[in-house]
């Protein structure tokens, strides 16, 4: 028989193996909640990896997850960007102005798009009075959100087709007139329609863009994809 009396029995305690006790089977549950938690967490990630940010749609499927969630709907005080989609939609509709313009939202904020037919006669930067009606009404939107406690910049932009202007007009090219409609615009919403342009860098602007940036989904090969190109955009930036 083997002499066992020199083994150190500390040694032997270190060897051996631990049991680990049953997992508490109340707490279960946990295991699995937290791996449908890490799955969820991926499958939201890959989705916002994957695709361009709506901030207006962003903010609709917040309040809707939390009425599916069963949490109380979150009050806001402050003016956000799908409050002010409603709003000039709503404007939009009560002047029936639905076939010359139209709201949509992006990743750059809330965009109202004017066809320049309706704004200004052929090659003239003067407003119509169709525009300086709708214009009227969404000065006080303006105005609020130029001024909110956050406020959000907004940008009018105006936009041409790529046909040549006569030569001997008021604009030597599509750049100016572009640029001219811009600023027409954002003169009479400061002038009459009480829009006070804050202090700071690009708050509020004019630009003009010609026949640069066509509407998304048209072209400048078609007559009805020029009718299109030839619009004012007035859109509320996505702050940040």
């Amino acid at each position: 028989m083997a002499d066992t009396s020199n083994i150190n029995p500390e040694l032997i305690r270190r060897k051996r193996i631990k049991k680990v006790p049953p997992a508490d089977q109340t707490e279960q549950w946990l295991l699995t909640y937290g791996d449908m938690v890490t799955l969820m967490m991926t499958f939201f990630i890959l989705l916002f990896s994957m695709s361009t940010i709506d901030p207006v749609k962003l903010r609709a499927f917040a309040d809707a997850l939390s009425e599916v969630m069963g949490a109380a709907p979150v009050q806001r005080d402050e003016i956000d960007l799908a409050a002010i989609m409603k709003k000039v939609t709503e404007i939009v509709i009560e002047q029936n102005m639905q076939e010359n313009v139209t709201v949509s939202s992006s990743k750059r904020g809330v965009n109202i798009s004017f066809k320049g037919d309706v704004a200004f006669k052929t090659g003239s930067a003067e407003l119509s009075d169709l525009a300086k009606n709708l214009l009227d009404k969404l000065a006080p939107e303006i105005n609020l959100a130029l001024q909110a406690e956050i406020p959000f910049p907004i940008a009018i932009e105006g936009h041409t087709d790529n046909v040549p202007l006569k030569a001997g007009g008021p604009f030597p090219s599509n750049w100016e007139l572009s640029t001219a409609r811009a600023s027409a615009t954002v003169r009479y919403l400061i002038d009459k329609g009480g829009v006070v342009a804050p202090e700071g860098q690009g708050k509020l602007s004019a630009i003009g863009y010609a026949d640069t940036w066509p509407k998304p989904g048209y072209s400048n090969d078609t007559a009805d994809g020029r009718a299109a190109n030839r619009r004012i955009e007035i859109i509320f930036l996505t702050i940040g």
